[in-house]
């Protein structure tokens, strides 16, 4: 008897980058920075962060929801700047004045919109929403901040011009009633990193440490993340980038076992006592890569 297989339909979000996503994989750090501190904007801009992302939510008092909107607005309507806005969720009392505000910010030709971060995103039909009022390089990062978000990441990513994914893991851990920085994390960074490679999105951008001080905390959580296939941090403060950074930096001790690993001849051979075939050979040159900038 001959098996048929139904092959698995192809996402639309399996295609080539367009030149808007091309240019943002280089993209490392992200800063927030409170859409009701206005004075902050310049700032946060020339910090040396990769991209700057204007919080309408979490870091918003719900007294200041629409005088950061309009600061917001304002900001990114004068060609002063380019930065991404996080939204509040698609549930809130706060997303339809901020959605159409933006939309309507996106068409003009002096707009700086980067791109939406929603937060809080839970289904695929909310996402699919925010991607329609915009124009495609207009970036949509949906925010997975919750179990059900974690569960419908899959779905989500059907979703047809999504760039990439970032991670809340203090909400979520709220929601499940976990520690923050629990080993659940390894399963959901596993699970964003798998469905974003299978979807042929960018790598995810990881959850912020909440360290300021203890930067040496910040270093380890990027290089954990960068494990894991996750290709950016958010940060919460200027003085995480350079730690961020530092964390997704192959150390000299990768570097030096990549290149003599790639420096090797022959089908398979060991290096330093340890078998070398062309897969572990790509790794290598991905290391390579990776400490050249070529790669995040």
């Amino acid at each position: 008897m001959t098996v048929q297989h139904t092959p698995m339909p192809q996402s639309a979000n399996t295609r080539p980058l367009s030149e808007t996503e091309a240019a943002a994989t280089s993209d490392l750090t992200f800063l927030f920075v409170p859409g009701d501190r206005p004075e902050r904007f310049t700032k946060a801009w020339n910090s040396g962060a990769d991209a700057v992302i204007i919080d309408l939510e979490d870091a918003v008092g719900e007294t200041s929801k629409r005088a950061a909107l309009a600061n917001a607005s304002n900001a990114l309507g004068a060609g002063k700047l380019n930065a991404y806005v996080r939204l509040n969720g698609y549930t809130t009392e706060w997303f339809a004045e901020e959605i159409e505000t933006f939309a309507t910010l996106s068409q003009r030709a002096d707009s700086g919109l980067r791109g939406i971060v929603l937060a809080k995103a839970e289904s695929a039909e909310s996402v699919r929403y925010v991607r329609s009022r915009f124009p495609d390089e207009v970036q949509v990062i949906p925010l997975i901040e919750s179990a059900r978000g974690v569960h419908r990441v899959p779905q989500i990513a059907e979703v047809v011009g999504i760039t990439r994914f970032a991670l809340g893991a203090i909400d979520l851990a709220v929601d499940l009633g976990a520690d923050p920085l629990g080993d659940y994390l390894n399963y959901v960074w596993t699970h964003l990193a798998v469905v974003s490679r299978t979807f042929g999105m960018l790598p995810p951008i990881g959850a912020p440490s909440l360290a300021i001080s203890n930067l040496d905390l910040v270093q380890e959580l990027a290089h954990r993340v960068r494990g894991f296939g996750f290709g950016g941090q958010l940060c919460i403060h200027p003085k995480q980038l350079e730690a961020v950074r530092a964390g997704f930096r192959p150390s000299d001790d990768e570097i030096a076992w990549a290149t003599e690993v790639v420096g090797s001849q022959g089908a398979a051979i060991a290096v330093a006592g340890a078998l070398v075939d062309k897969p572990v050979r790509d790794q290598a040159q991905r290391i390579l890569d990776r400490a050249r900038g070529e790669m995040r």
